[in-house]
C-alpha cells in the first residue's frame, strides 16, 4: 500500500494539522496496512505556479501541461499512491493558496468530456485519479458546519462526496498543556484520530460515526469561546493601545 501525505501547512511539519494526520497514520499503521510505504510532500517547499488557463493539455498536447514545475512530479506520485491524505489548515474560512493552486493545476490529468458519476454529480472524468483520497483539517473556530464548510464542499466537489473528511475545529487546544483538564480532553481526541487510522487501515474506511465525533468541538462551544477570549484579552488590549 503506498500513501501520500500533502502537507498544505506553511509551518510544514510543525502545524497542528500534522500532527493530526500523523496520529491516523500511526493508526493505520498498527493495522494489518503497517507495510505501507509513506511519502510525504511539503507544498510550501515546492514551485507550483498558477495555471495559465492555457487548455493546449486539453486539445493540442493531451496530459502535456505548457508550466514546468513540479505540479508534473506532484500529480504523478498522487496517481501512483493507493491512498493520498490532504493536510492543510483552515484559512479565511477556506483552502490555503499553496493547496488551491495545485488543486487549479488539475486540468492535464482530466478529461475535457463531462460525465456523471455514481453520486449525481457531474464533473470531468479523472478528478479523483486512481487512488482515495482524505482531508485532515485543523482550525481555532468551533462549529464545524459553519466555519469548515466552504472547504469540505470544495473538497468533496473535486475528489466524491463520500470521501472522508475531518475537521477539528477547537485545534489551538493542542497548543495549551499545563491544563490538565485540556489534556484530558486531546489526549481523548488523539486516540480517537488512531483509532480513525486503525479502522481505515483494518477496513479501508473511516465509519461516518467516526467522522462525526472528530468533526465536533473538543470541549463546549461557549466555553472554548471564553477560553480563547481570555488568553487573547492581553493582545487585544495591547493592539487597542496602539490604535
Amino acid at each position: 500500500m503506498k500513501i501520500t501525505i500533502l502537507n498544505g501547512s506553511p509551518r510544514k511539519g510543525k502545524s497542528i494539522t500534522r500532527m493530526l494526520s500523523g496520529l491516523l497514520l500511526d493508526g493505520l499503521q498498527e493495522s494489518s496496512a503497517k507495510e505501507a510505504e509513506i511519502q510525504e510532500i511539503a507544498l510550501y517547499e515546492k514551485n507550483v505556479e498558477p495555471c495559465k488557463a492555457d487548455f493546449s493539455c486539453w486539445f493540442r498536447k493531451p496530459g502535456v501541461c505548457i508550466i514546468k514545475d513540479d505540479a508534473k512530479e506532484i500529480y504523478e506520485t498522487m496517481q501512483q499512491s493507493d491512498l493520498c491524505i490532504w493536510s492543510f489548515p483552515l484559512y479565511c474560512f477556506g483552502i490555503p493558496a499553496k493547496v488551491v493552486t495545485l488543486f487549479e493545476r488539475i486540468l492535464p490529468w482530466i478529461s475535457p468530456e463531462i460525465t456523471r458519476d455514481a453520486d449525481g454529480r457531474i464533473s470531468h472524468p479523472g478528478l479523483g485519479g486512481g487512488c482515495r483520497h482524505i482531508l485532515v483539517m485543523s482550525g481555532a473556530l468551533p462549529n464545524v458546519d459553519d466555519n469548515f464548510t466552504a472547504a469540505v464542499l470544495r473538497f468533496r466537489r473535486m475528489f466524491g462526496n463520500s470521501v472522508p473528511c475531518i475537521c477539528c475545529g477547537e485545534s489551538s487546544l493542542f497548543l495549551y498543556h499545563k491544563s490538565e483538564a485540556i489534556t484530558k480532553l486531546t489526549d481523548d481526541y488523539r486516540q480517537l484520530m488512531q483509532k480513525a487510522g486503525h479502522l481505515l487501515g483494518e477496513t479501508g474506511q473511516i465509519p461516518e460515526e467516526i467522522q462525526k465525533e472528530l468533526n465536533k468541538p473538543i470541549m463546549p462551544v461557549e466555553e472554548y469561546i471564553k477560553f480563547t477570549n481570555d488568553r487573547c484579552r492581553p493582545f487585544v488590549e495591547r493592539r487597542k493601545k496602539r490604535e
